[in-house]
């Protein structure tokens, strides 16, 4: 079974409404093909190189790979995408363990529609959705999966818009997760207030090791917080803010702690 895909796209791919249940059939393995009405613009088409990157990434999960790779630079999934994703990650059948899905503006919502089907899921260990302007709101829809979590071990959310109210609702949650190993949150918004939630969470997790926080707004106030943070806990090894802000005088640290 050849994988086939016709998907209207302006300049990028963008996975709309009528093709989710296209791609899960696929997916499923059915003999199914989608072929959309061609629309009077030469923007109906579909790049090569995109639509290429597309269909082997879905043909690799159809025929049992653990990785699904949606990082082409060429692919969006947006809203509707992220929901057909959800749908994928309840079916056991498919043994993903790494989803990779930085720049697919997937916002709050698709943050919030793939939170609450990973509460579901039992094979997926690494996350990657940076650059998708989940905000806080997506953050904390994470969050709330955190707090339930039984496999990810790996989390990336680097520049998505991230304050203090998503820092707030992510640092609860490390409080009671006892298996994510690895968290960035660079080039965020966060403030001297996330961060020292943040700290205070490090004398109640054991799981955490990489906490990645470079290109945020933490000043001397929310530094000194995690450093104190530090000694109460005993399982992180990598403690990464960047390079010292204008005027601060303990922002920086060794990129390993002994």
């Amino acid at each position: 079974l050849e994988l086939s895909l016709s998907i209207r796209i302006m300049s990028i791919i963008e996975i709309e409404g009528d093709e989710v249940e296209d791609i899960l059939a696929e997916l499923d393995g059915y003999d199914y093909t989608s072929q959309l009405n061609p629309g009077p613009s030469r923007d109906d088409c579909i790049p090569a190189k995109g639509s290429s990157a597309l269909q082997s990434a879905l043909k690799q999960v159809r025929d049992g790979a653990s990785k699904l790779d949606l990082s082409h630079w060429s692919i969006r999934l947006g809203i509707q995408g992220s929901i057909a994703l959800a749908e994928l990650l309840r079916r056991p059948k498919l043994n993903l363990t790494t989803i990779l899905l930085n720049c697919n503006e997937i916002g709050p919502k698709g943050s919030a529609t793939l939170s609450e089907a990973l509460k579901d899921n039992v094979t997926v260990t690494k996350l990657d959705l940076s650059s998708n302007n989940i905000l806080d709101a997506g953050a904390s829809s994470i969050a709330d999966f955190l707090k339930v979590s039984t496999m990810l071990k790996k989390l990336e959310l680097e520049d998505n818009g991230i304050g203090p109210p998503g820092a707030i609702a992510l640092a609860q949650s490390l409080k009671v997760n006892s298996v994510l190993e690895s968290l960035h949150l660079g080039e965020n918004g966060l403030t001297d207030l996330g961060a020292t939630c943040l700290a205070d969470s490090l004398s109640a997790n054991t799981a955490l090791q990489t906490l990645w926080l470079a290109g945020n707004k933490i000043g001397n106030a929310g530094a000194g917080a995690l450093n104190s943070g530090l000694s109460n806990n005993s399982s992180l090894k990598t403690l990464y803010l960047g390079s010292p802000r204008p005027g601060c005088t303990v922002l920086a640290w060794p990129s390993s702690l002994g």
